[in-house]
């Protein structure tokens, strides 16, 4: 597998997690700090920001592809 393959399956693999989270009925907020991004984060820290801006848009991507 290449490097390419690798990326791709990591966002796919991101966007399997998110959403089987969100048919549970999680929020957003619920979502960070479940480790689909970053394993470890404090509410206070960079990676929660950084966490919920990737949820966002993996989120986005999500609703993107069911609408076609």
């Amino acid at each position: 597998m290449n490097k390419l393959d690798q990326y791709l399956n990591k966002i796919f693999e991101r966007e399997r997690k998110i959403t089987e989270y969100v048919n549970m009925g999680y929020s957003l907020e619920e979502l960070i700090g479940k480790g689909t991004i970053y394993s470890n984060i404090s509410k206070k820290g960079y990676r929660y920001y950084a966490e919920k801006r990737m949820i966002e848009l993996h989120l986005e991507r999500i609703l993107e592809k069911n609408q076609m």
